[in-house]
């Protein structure tokens, strides 16, 4: 009887973690509203969430990068193991879909009631990782009632910013090819596309209207989140988070030591730089990879076509397959174990033209 004991209550608690939470279904988090801030990284994302984690209703905290990180693995093998018809290993003889992903909503929701721990009254919690832009499946799947806010900017600053980003501090993850960083983009704005057909609770701002209207569109942000700010009081947040404040004098009221952030993290957050950072055929490179998502979202290109530069883009395109193929081959080269997976790089004019 006493042997059984510990096997029948492992069983018990099990079960009862894996049993469909009813917060699955309302958000989790007591009620409270859970939301993402999502876009191409050097969008901005960072600077909008300082703006809103000012508020004492938010609570937030650095990138988390808690599904396109430490979920990734997790819901990858499900799929992977589930594909595997031959045998019957891994998780899947144990658990079911349901149970899995409540596992899984048990870990995340532990995170994210972290996050509000630093502001225990607050009524939203906010996570902002860029990146999260390409796992919002995950993202809904665990939390069903997750709501997105994505941050969209010109490519040809985002384009711009990631190449300053690989020449400094984010040479481990930045590219300082422009072919790259407008793939980059446009993932992002296929991306937000997709969350927008698949759930209400998603909502754009342009990074170029924040930067103009300031306390007004900051207002509007805190509205759709539910939080009642004054427009005089998101005045004073726009007034306290300026770029040039956030290099030299960080608010007492960031969420986190913005200090110790890499230098030229924040840069000069202007909205029209990039004139003085790329030359006209290098705008006109952007403004062709980049021209479907770029014209949806209101931004007009400003460089003519010319033979000379239509030749530029075939150049640029051709030296992209070419490093692809490489990068292929080198994948291949290196899969020496037996359950690595291997995947093929995307495929460069999708990526672009979507």
């Amino acid at each position: 009887m006493s042997a059984k004991a510990p096997a029948e209550n492992g069983t018990a608690r099990l079960a009862s973690t894996c049993r469909p939470s009813a917060a699955a279904s309302d958000n989790t988090l007591g009620g409270k509203r859970l939301v993402f801030i999502v876009g191409a990284p050097r969008s901005g994302t960072t600077w909008l969430q300082l703006m809103l984690g000012a508020s004492s209703k938010v609570a937030t905290a650095n990138e988390t990068h808690l599904f396109s990180s430490y979920l990734s693995s997790l819901f990858h093998q499900w799929e992977a193991r589930k594909a595997n018809k031959r045998r019957a290993l891994g998780l899947h003889p144990i658990l079911s879909e349901e149970e899995f992903h409540a596992l899984i909503r048990g870990f995340a929701s532990g995170v994210m009631e972290r996050i509000l721990a630093r502001k225990p009254d607050a009524t939203v919690v906010l996570e902002k990782s860029p990146i999260h832009v390409r796992w919002w499946r995950e993202i809904l799947t665990i939390f069903p009632d997750a709501h997105f806010l994505q941050l969209i900017r010109d490519p040809r600053a985002v384009a711009t910013s990631l190449r300053a980003a690989y020449a400094g501090w984010g040479s481990t993850w930045a590219s300082p090819r422009l072919v790259d960083n407008c793939a980059v983009w446009s993932r992002a704005m296929s991306a937000g596309v997709e969350i927008a057909a698949n759930t209400r609770n998603y909502r754009t701002v342009r990074y170029e209207d924040l930067h103009e209207h300031g306390g007004e569109s900051l207002q509007t942000i805190f509205a759709w989140l539910g939080v009642d700010v004054s427009a005089g009081e998101c005045g004073r947040i726009f007034d306290d988070y300026r770029m040039q404040t956030l290099r030299s004098k960080p608010p007492p009221t960031a969420s986190w030591n913005i200090a110790a952030e890499p230098a030229e993290f924040f840069r000069r957050g202007a909205t029209n730089s990039w004139h003085q950072d790329l030359t006209r055929n290098e705008i006109y490179l952007v403004e062709t990879l980049t021209r479907e998502m770029m014209e949806r979202h209101g931004y007009r290109p400003e460089v003519s076509s010319t033979p000379w530069r239509r030749a530029i883009i075939w150049r640029a395109l051709l030296l992209q397959y070419i490093r692809a193929g490489l990068e292929w081959r080198m994948i291949f080269a290196n899969a020496c174990d037996g359950d690595l997976t291997v995947t093929r790089p995307p495929r460069l004019r999708a990526g672009i033209s979507r």
